[in-house]
Parts: structure tokens; C-alpha cells; sequence
């Protein structure tokens, strides 16, 4: 559970891919004029495994290519790939319909080390098989690729690259421009957590601010709900405390085993009880997303729930059951993360194994701790077991967020003084809270953060339906407006 804690703020909405075919880099089909056939069939190419390295060996990596709107000149427009168990599908993204506008092309470049994108197979997690899972060369992959569909595509030599992608993607999105910009021309980075990484250190209160954001958008919503959950976690903490009839409460929440009073137990449930209250703010979704939720707006559902209740324990019960009962759960699992009713299972498409060696090595984030003020019971997360954690798994110590800030160039001071990355972030998304806040600025050409009131996580990522909330709908239209600006159509 501790280490899912680390991960919480990551989370991926993903899609099945079709039909697959390995393709080594020169054996791309080309039409008669010469460029890349289009098709939204998932392939392979042929990737260096270190970039630093050219005698290391290559591996096959995943992408889907779509040209059948391009004009000679047009922009590039690339997904990229996220922490997870497939390939998010270019046609599932907006990206795809900016392509159609634009006259550019389309792509998705699957993360190494996920989905199919695998260098070792079966292999590829082990302590020295993923050591090749550096943040620079998930950066190259995305370098090498874009060169690539430069030197195939007829036309697209000169053609200007925007690079996008949401929550641990947007973080890497922002680092894509700030390091390589060279490569990338511009970036939109929705929900990207670059204001967390931090060195781990309890006088950090900047790690509250997830669950404070989480605990505003519930009393913003219903202040009466707000007030009836808070009762429900205080009845919860009195009644473990009391040691009274805990087979009972057992009962009364679905839980797979009766708890104790001891502070580990307390603590695990009152976490995995307050995570269902977060998933259902940050995948607020005018539309069920599976992978992330099975409901509509579930924010709604929780707060009509919980107003519902007169009991504050069945206030918990009612809510949770929203949540996981959609999801085939048994019983709730408080104490093991990794079981079929654990807390894991609520989001099944990440791909928690390798995340959680970006989480020790180069994400270092923390989201869990919630403080004295918010509508949960206070909590702080175990720096130590952390640490542990990564180096008992991965025989990695974790960097500082100094540390990480000055190598890849992302302190507040870089990404205010940044050109061309729209940081977009959701009212109901706590990734709001430690997303960046840039001072506004006069020239076109300056990064900015997009507020959307009424979007959820990354929610303008996805491709448009007729579910779409007018604000998730006028930010695409921003995004896309400002795109036009950078490259030049105004």
C-alpha cells in the first residue's frame, strides 16, 4: 500500500490496440509517392535500448502513424505514451482531430518498458534488464522518432512537432521541450505534476496540497456532503479506536477482513476509504472512461450518496460500494494493494511494476500525506519505507527533487521563463494542486497555465464527444488556437 501511495498521482486512461505488426525501421511500407502509408494499425520499430550506448542493442517499440491528412509543411503531432498496459490509441485522442485542422500527422509512441514496448519480453522488469529506464532515454525514443517520420514523410522535413500528453506523460511532455527543444517545437502538458517532486522531506507541506485540493472540491460541490464524509472518518476513527464490534464494521463496510486498532490497520483503511473520495473527484468524466471509471460523472454520484446517509459509517459504505462494486469487488481489501479487490485493481491499466521504478528513479512524487484541515483523517506517509521500498526492489536511491530540477531544467524559474507548453489542469483534478502556476504574460510565445473549470483529469486529451462539458470543449479550442500561433498560421 505504501508504495501505491507514490504512484496515486500518475494514474493513465488507456485502450486496447487492434492487430499488431513488427516492422523494423527500413521495412516500413511507402505509397507510390514515396511516404509512409497510413494506417491507425498499431506497428513496430526497430529502437536504440541506451541512447548513450550504440553498442547496446535495440528493442522493438510500439507506434501508430496516421499521414492521410497531412500538407507538406504541417506539424507533427505526437502522443506520447504514458505509464501503461497499452498503447493509448492516436484516434482516442484530440490529437487526431487537430491533425485533420492542421494538415499534419498524427502519431503515439508507447513508453518503453510498457504495454508491448518491452526490450527484454518477460524478462524486461528485472533489477538489470530495466536499468535502461532513464528519462533520457525516454526522451531519445521520442527524438528518434520524430527524425524518423521527418526523413520518411515527403514534406514533412521542416515540419514543427508539438508534443503532448497527460499526468506522468504531461510531466514528460514539459520535460520534452525543456531539454530537447531542438526537437520539439511545442508542447501541451495537461495535468502534469512537475510541482511535486520534491526531496521527501517532512517539512515539505507542499505534499498536502493533493488531498487539500481533493477535500475543496467536495465542500465546494456539497458543503453539506463535505460535512457528512468528514463525519464519517471521524465516526470510523472512533469506532477502531473503541475496539468495539469490529467484525461488525467489518460487515457494515464490505471489508475482506475484520480490522484492528492498531495504527497501521487504522491508517491503511482510513487511506484506501479516502482514495475512493479522490478517484471519484480527479475522474470526474462526463463520460464512463474505462481503465479509470466505470460511472458518469462520479463525482455527482458520491455527493448524492453521501447526502442519502443519515448513518456516518453507511456514509463510507455507500460511497466505496459506487466505486468498486461496477468492478466485480467481493469485499475492499484495505490491506493488500496487488489483490484482485485491492486498491490497484480500482485503476487496472497502469502498469504498477515499471511505474513504480520511474517513481524511485526520476518521478519522485508524493501525494498521499493529507493534512490536519481536510474533510480525511491527517496522514503521513512513510518517508522511510519509501526509500526502502526502491532500494530493496530496484537497489536505487532515490534523488533529490533539487537534484532532478537542476539536471532536466525544470525549477519553477525554467518553466516560467519557457516558451510554447500549455500546462492545462482541472477543477476536479487534484493534480491541480502541484501542477505549475505561471504568471501571465503578454508574449504569445510564453508558457502558460490553462485553468478548465468543469474538466477532470487530462480530460481534454481525449477525443471530442457529445458529452463534453462547453469549458472541456473552449479549452481544446484554445489549445488549438495557440498551436496555430506557434507555427505560424497567424
Amino acid at each position: 500500500m505504501k508504495i501505491f501511495d507514490h504512484l496515486r498521482s500518475s494514474l493513465a486512461t488507456l485502450w486496447g490496440a487492434g492487430s499488431l505488426e513488427f516492422l523494423a525501421l527500413s521495412a516500413i511500407p511507402t505509397s507510390d509517392n514515396g511516404t509512409i502509408s497510413s494506417s491507425l494499425c498499431p506497428k513496430f520499430f526497430t529502437q536504440q535500448l541506451d541512447h548513450s550506448n550504440n553498442a547496446s542493442g535495440v528493442f522493438q517499440q510500439q507506434y501508430q502513424l496516421q499521414t492521410d491528412f497531412f500538407k507538406p509543411g504541417g506539424p507533427i503531432l505526437l502522443f506520447q505514451g504514458e505509464e501503461a498496459v497499452d498503447m493509448i490509441r492516436i484516434e482516442t485522442t484530440i490529437l487526431y482531430s487537430w491533425a485533420q485542422e492542421l494538415g499534419g500527422i498524427a502519431a503515439s509512441l508507447e513508453h518503453r518498458y510498457f504495454g508491448e514496448s518491452l526490450p527484454f519480453g518477460n524478462d524486461s522488469w528485472t533489477r538489470d534488464n530495466i536499468k535502461y529506464l532513464t528519462l533520457d532515454n525516454v526522451m531519445d525514443d521520442a527524438v528518434e522518432f520524430v527524425n524518423w517520420i521527418k526523413s520518411n514523410v515527403t514534406g514533412a522535413e521542416s515540419s514543427p512537432v508539438i508534443v503532448s500528453s497527460g499526468s506522468y506523460g504531461g510531466f514528460l511532455t514539459a520535460i520534452f521541450r525543456l531539454n530537447r527543444p531542438e526537437a520539439f517545437f511545442g508542447g501541451v502538458a495537461s495535468a502534469a505534476p512537475t510541482a511535486m517532486i520534491s526531496q521527501n522531506e517532512q517539512n515539505n507541506t507542499a505534499r498536502f496540497n493533493w488531498y487539500n485540493w481533493v477535500s475543496n472540491v467536495y465542500s465546494d460541490r456539497s458543503a453539506e456532503a463535505a460535512a457528512k464524509i468528514q463525519g464519517g472518518f471521524q465516526a470510523l476513527e472512533s469506532r477502531l479506536k473503541s475496539n468495539k464490534n469490529l467484525t461488525g464494521l467489518q460487515q457494515e463496510l464490505g471489508l475482506c477482513t475484520a480490522p484492528t486498532n492498531s495504527f497501521n490497520e487504522v491508517t491503511l483503511l482510513a487511506q484506501f476509504l479516502a482514495t475512493t473520495f479522490m478517484l471519484g473527484a480527479e475522474f470526474n468524466y462526463a463520460e464512463a472512461q474505462p481503465g479509470r471509471t466505470l460511472l458518469t460523472r462520479p463525482l455527482d454520484l458520491i455527493v448524492n450518496a453521501t447526502l442519502a446517509q443519515s448513518d456516518p459509517i453507511q456514509v463510507l459504505n455507500a460511497t466505496q460500494w459506487l466505486t468498486y462494486g461496477p468492478l466485480g469487488f467481493t469485499c475492499l481489501d484495505y490491506l493488500n494493494d496487488t489483490s484482485k479487490n485491492g486498491i490497484r485493481a480500482a485503476v487496472p491499466l497502469i502498469q504498477y511494476v515499471p511505474f513504480s521504478y520511474i517513481i524511485c528513479t526520476y518521478v519522485v512524487i508524493e501525494s498521499s500525506d493529507i493534512g490536519n484541515d481536510t474533510i480525511f483523517l491527517p496522514f503521513d506517509s512513510n518517508k522511510a519505507g519509501f526509500y526502502a521500498f526502491c532500494n530493496e526492489t530496484w537497489g536505487v536511491q532515490p534523488p533529490t527533487g533539487e537534484e532532478l530540477m537542476a539536471e532536466y531544467h525544470f525549477t519553477p524559474e525554467d518553466i516560467n521563463n519557457s516558451e510554447r507548453i500549455i500546462f492545462s489542469v482541472g477543477q476536479y483534478d487534484p493534480v491541480t494542486g502541484i501542477a505549475p502556476v505561471i504568471p501571465p504574460s503578454g508574449n504569445r510565445n510564453a508558457s502558460k497555465t490553462l485553468y478548465v473549470s468543469n474538466m477532470a483529469h487530462r480530460e481534454d486529451l481525449f477525443a471530442p464527444s457529445d458529452g463534453d462539458s462547453p469549458t472541456v470543449v473552449q479549452a481544446r479550442n484554445i489549445e488549438l488556437e495557440t498551436i496555430k500561433e506557434w507555427i505560424g498560421l497567424y
